[in-house]
């Protein structure tokens, strides 16, 4: 199964948001501007994700 990543970026957090392509959302949280934290989050789905968008204002 095809995952798709959304991150929605702002100064001090950000939003990650993981999708299928029927649009099962799998994963919703909102985390800390820390690497590690977003890798540990993405890690469990990484063979499955196709493509990841960031948005930032």
């Amino acid at each position: 199964m095809k995952l798709f990543v959304g991150i929605d970026l702002h100064g001090s957090n950000n939003v990650i948001v993981i999708r299928d392509e029927t649009g099962h959302t799998h994963l919703r949280k909102r985390l800390k501007n820390e690497l590690e934290l977003v890798l540990n989050q993405l890690a469990p789905f990484r063979e499955q994700v196709e493509a990841i968008t960031v948005e930032s204002t």
